[in-house]
C-alpha cells in the first residue's frame, strides 16, 4: 500500500487535510446523552457469597506434596495460603489476603522440609512416556 508523506508539495496533502477535517467534525458532533431513569440502574450489585475450601496432596511415590486453603468472609475479604514441596527440599508457603483497602497482599516463606515424605524430593525421577502410551508415567526413588 502506498502512503503519501504529509507535506505541502505532495499531491496527497489536500486529501489528508480533508480526511482529518472529516474525522474532527465527526468527533466534535453533538452526541445523544442518555440519562438513566429509575428503571435503569447505573450498576447492578451482587451479594457477597462467603465460601471456603481446602485440599491437600501427599504422594510419596512422586514426591508431590502440596496444599491450599482459602475462605471468603461475609464482607468480601479473601484469605488463603498454599504450600508446595519443591525439588530443592524446601516447602514454599504463600499466605495472602485480598481486601478492599489493601488489595492483594502476599507473603512467601521458605522452610526446610522435615520427614513427611520418603526420600528426597530432588531424587524423584519421572520417566518420559510417549503420549500414546496407555500407562501412567513411572517414577523411581
Amino acid at each position: 500500500m502506498y502512503a503519501c508523506p504529509p507535506s505541502k508539495g505532495n499531491p496527497c496533502f489536500p486529501a489528508q487535510v480533508a480526511c482529518c477535517c472529516v474525522v474532527a467534525t465527526a468527533i466534535a458532533a453533538p452526541q445523544a446523552i442518555v440519562t438513566p431513569t429509575s428503571s435503569q440502574p447505573l450498576l447492578k450489585t451482587y451479594p457477597i457469597i462467603p465460601y471456603s475450601y481446602q485440599y491437600e496432596v501427599q504422594d510419596a511415590v512422586t514426591g508431590n506434596y502440596q496444599n491450599k486453603a482459602e475462605m471468603k468472609a461475609p464482607n468480601g475479604d479473601v484469605y488463603g495460603s498454599y504450600s508446595v514441596l519443591m525439588p530443592d527440599g524446601y516447602i514454599y508457603t504463600t499466605t495472602y489476603n485480598v481486601t478492599a483497602t489493601t488489595g492483594y497482599v502476599a507473603n512467601l516463606v521458605k522452610t526446610l522440609a522435615t520427614q513427611p515424605f520418603v526420600g528426597n524430593a530432588a531424587d524423584v525421577n519421572i520417566d518420559v512416556v510417549p503420549s500414546d502410551a496407555a500407562t501412567r508415567p513411572t517414577s523411581s526413588i
